[in-house]
């Protein structure tokens, strides 16, 4: 767990306390979802995940992981209980959920459409009707936190994969989210930028739950693990134990 230091203070703040006794921040009952061709991808899922809590969800291709995620935020519409952020997934809370939770695409280039970093980064608090100096105090503090400040005015489309990735966390991070949802964060970086990737994440104290294949990130970021496979979740515990477990990964394509 990150642990900020006030300067103003002596003591150290833990970012996540204020969260204690708060319940979920995300819980999810009997959901069940199918493409329109009649295609079942989930079914009868149930999750529950707190507070600033970290998360793997693992499975092979085509078990259901990029459906589940997007779930969660309402890009899809599946049947079940989805509550996010103690708010139930409805169409009337959907716009402050998808505030709340930042949805970062495998494809950052699926999330950059602007000239620039910085209208890039403040194209959500822009739609908020947000003044502009909070925008730009946010833009500044969203940069700051993916270590991009000074790519404010850089084009977007000449960056390296692995610094369009930052900069594509930074653009949900400018929502000030509860939550950030990842879909293979790694794919496509060289090691360096995978591993500076991978600190990003770990410092960041807010909850996450990430769909991927890289189970060596998944030890050393993620304490929970959460396996899906043929639409239903196969296992759930402790990173470090279920990694161990070599039949179970064999069993389910990992």
């Amino acid at each position: 767990m990150p642990i900020v230091h006030d300067k103003e203070k002596t003591e150290i703040i833990d970012p996540c306390a204020q969260f204690e006794g708060h319940g979920n921040v995300l819980s999810i009952e009997g959901l069940h979802y199918s493409y329109p061709d009649g295609r079942k991808v989930l079914n009868g899922v149930s999750f529950e995940m707190e507070w600033c809590e970290k998360v793997a969800l693992v499975g092979p291709n085509g078990a259901g992981k990029s459906t589940f995620l997007q779930n969660i935020n309402g890009l899809l519409e599946g049947e079940g209980e989805i509550e996010v952020v103690g708010l139930q997934l409805n169409k009337e809370n959907l716009p402050v959920i998808r505030a709340r939770v930042g949805f970062v695409f495998q494809n950052p280039d699926d999330q950059l459409f602007s000239p620039t970093v910085y209208e890039d980064v403040a194209f959500g608090p822009l739609h908020m009707g947000l003044p502009e100096i909070e925008i730009a105090e946010r833009v500044d503090r969203a940069l700051g936190q993916v270590g991009m400040r000074s790519y404010a005015q850089r084009l977007s489309h000449y960056l390296s994969t692995g610094e369009k990735k930052r900069v594509a966390i930074a653009t949900v991070l400018a929502m000030d989210p509860s939550m950030l949802i990842l879909d293979e964060p790694t794919a496509n970086l060289d090691p360096r930028a995978r591993r500076s990737l991978i600190k990003l994440l770990n410092d960041l104290p807010i909850a996450m739950i990430i769909a991927t294949h890289d189970l060596q990130m998944v030890e050393g970021l993620l304490p929970r693990m959460v396996l899906i496979n043929k639409g239903e979740i196969a296992a759930d515990g402790e990173s470090k134990e279920m990694l161990r477990d070599t039949n179970l990964l064999q069993r389910h394509g990992l």
